[in-house]
């Protein structure tokens, strides 16, 4: 019976480049030749390649003897798979030197190449979110949305008129840099990425035409805040981990903001002029508001309903009929996929005065309502 071929290849040697050294190669083929194997029993191929492997076959049977033969012969430490979790700090200490380690598998002993291996993880990890993609019925839904989306049409007769796939402006991010307080935003580490910077500024747009008073040749003359105004509260519920809008209002504006997210951080905004921030959910905090004073609630793609965003206000006097709070309430609301239901009317039912798509915002969920103050 024929012995079961043992395939082995070692880390780059512990010398210098053996390439154009003929004479410390020989010395290690000589080495290999004589104190890992007998002559007549083996064959063996040296492999000069950008790592300097040592590819030897042979045809002698896997066992302890090979292994204690090869310990002597590299000077390198070969351990079994079965004692391989024991060795975790060594492996770590040889992964990080010789960019690799050695493993025996059955009868075979083979030289894992680390980043090579990185690289076929990445792909088989590719393939299976491929075939999630293919298979996952929420991936299906939003797949299915995108393409409504995009290949909206509108008949015409016999002509259908295609629109073309999500537009997107970056006109946020053009504002944001020529801002006297963008320096102040970025150091502080407000808005992780662009995304979120953009829907803040969008935010803060869609306050500014719907709800401040504007000169007399402007299309919005409804409006009755001053951006000058210290009698205005802002509220941002669902802020996120740092206090991006209200931070944003806060340096902008004379308004007193208040951001409101279970997950908000500590950080080097609590300096901030006019802001103030509630680590709680939106339902736990209490907000008192003075008389005469009117309140702007934003909601960015948060996750909760108008409801449970307004009843945290408690007014003077303890009146919350509805048309004092209209009067008094303003909500500007961005809602994500799972809570567009619950922000789509105030809790009396009223529809929002305004609703658009702003192609400002990356992403699908960005249609934006907002509800005026009631005279």
């Amino acid at each position: 019976m024929t012995p079961p071929t043992v395939e082995i290849s070692y880390a780059p040697w512990p010398v210098a480049d053996t390439r154009d050294q003929p004479s410390i190669r020989d010395d290690v083929r000589r080495v290999i030749y004589e104190n890992a194997f007998r002559p007549s029993h083996t064959h063996y191929t040296l492999v000069d390649d950008i790592y300097n492997l040592f590819l030897i076959q042979t045809s002698q049977t896997h066992s302890d003897d090979l292994q204690e033969r090869f310990r002597s012969a590299l000077g390198r430490v070969l351990r079994p798979p079965s004692t391989a979790g024991s060795y975790a700090q060594s492996y770590k200490a040889d992964v990080r030197r010789w960019r690799g380690y050695i493993s025996f598998v059955s009868d075979r002993c083979e030289y894992i190449d680390v980043k090579e291996t990185v690289r076929r993880l990445k792909r088989q990890n590719a393939v299976r979110r491929r075939e999630f993609a293919r298979h996952s019925d929420s991936v299906k839904q939003l797949r299915l949305v995108r393409k409504q989306r995009r290949e909206s049409v509108t008949a015409d007769g016999d002509l259908q008129q295609r629109i073309s796939p999500m537009p997107l402006s970056f006109r946020y991010v053009d504002e944001f840099l020529d801002l006297n307080c963008a320096e102040d935003l970025t150091r502080l580490k407000i808005f992780p990425n662009g995304k979120e910077l953009a829907e803040s500024m969008s935010a803060y747009a869609a306050v500014r035409h719907y709800l401040v008073k504007h000169a007399p040749n402007h299309e919005q003359q409804d409006g009755v805040l001053s951006f000058s105004s210290p009698n205005v509260l802002l509220v941002a519920v669902g802020d996120g981990v740092t206090p991006r809008t209200a931070a944003l209002f806060a340096f902008r504006t004379s308004w007193n903001c208040i951001s409101i997210d279970p997950q908000m951080r500590k950080g080097g905004w609590d300096d901030v002029k006019n802001l103030r921030t509630h680590t709680a959910r939106v339902q736990d905090v209490v907000i008192d508001v003075v008389d005469d004073q009117r309140v702007v609630v934003v909601m960015w793609h948060c996750h909760t309903s108008i409801t449970d965003a307004i009843s945290c206000l408690r007014f003077s006097g303890g009146n919350r009929d509805s048309k004092c709070l209209r009067r008094r309430v303003a909500v500007v609301s961005c809602a994500c996929c799972n809570y567009d239901a619950v922000q789509k009317v105030m809790p009396d039912g009223s529809a929002p005065d305004a609703e658009f798509e702003d192609t400002g915002v990356p992403g699908l969920m960005r249609t934006v309502r907002v509800w005026k103050f009631w005279n």
